[in-house]
């Protein structure tokens, strides 16, 4: 084996593993957060006159 470290099985540097990983990290929490915050958007206050017309309110 070489002075590199790799993956136990097909040889893929640590590197790339690392950026891999921290990919799917970003998207797992910036996925949920864009869905989030577009439902609050269109959320609609309880107290408004435009409450349950499934119009969003403006403010």
């Amino acid at each position: 084996m070489t002075g590199t470290r790799s993956s136990a099985y097909d040889h893929t540097p640590a590197g790339t593993i690392a950026l891999l990983a921290m990919t799917l990290a970003v998207f797992a929490v910036d996925v949920p957060s864009i869905l989030a915050f577009t439902v609050a958007r269109y959320a609609t206050d309880p107290g408004s006159p435009a409450a349950g017309s499934g119009r969003p309110t403006r403010g």
